[in-house]
């Protein structure tokens, strides 16, 4: 069945992509055509299936990367959440406070999974800042 939905209807970009925006009005048609794009074809869409197989199974790698999460949580870090993440609610957003304490953390209320396409003038704003922030920043050996 999921070979069938990513690889006849083009599931991911056409149908996943869309539920993922806190404000589905934000995607245009013009956006979206761009990400239906790459994948025209059904010869063009086995990558899309690949993926979403590979990430439910990825289950235990992931954990594993999880349990070494202590190794980041002195590095400088900045974190923008879409707070109408369906898959990636508020819930995880606290995980990762826990496990990043020192990082700058910007909760973007309407947006969804796609902050940068949903916010892009506060994804730039609060990325520049974070970068100008960073010891070095700026300096020719950075």
């Amino acid at each position: 069945m999921g070979r069938f939905l990513h690889t006849r209807l083009n599931f991911s970009p056409r149908i996943v992509l869309p539920a993922a925006y806190g404000d589905r009005r934000k995607l245009s048609r013009e956006v979206h055509r761009h990400y239906l794009m790459p994948f025209a074809s059904r010869a063009d869409r086995p990558g899309t299936w690949i993926l979403a197989r590979e990430l439910l199974a990825s289950s235990e790698w992931y954990d594993g990367l999880w349990h070494q999460r202590d190794r980041l949580a002195i590095k400088p870090a900045l974190i923008l959440w879409g707070m109408k993440d369906p898959a990636f609610g508020p819930d995880y957003l606290e995980r990762w406070r826990a496990a990043l304490p020192r990082a700058r953390v910007v909760e973007i209320p309407e947006a969804g999974h796609f902050v940068q396409e949903e916010a892009p003038e506060t994804s730039i704003r609060e990325i520049r800042s974070f970068i100008s922030s960073l010891p070095h920043a700026g300096s020719e050996s950075a």
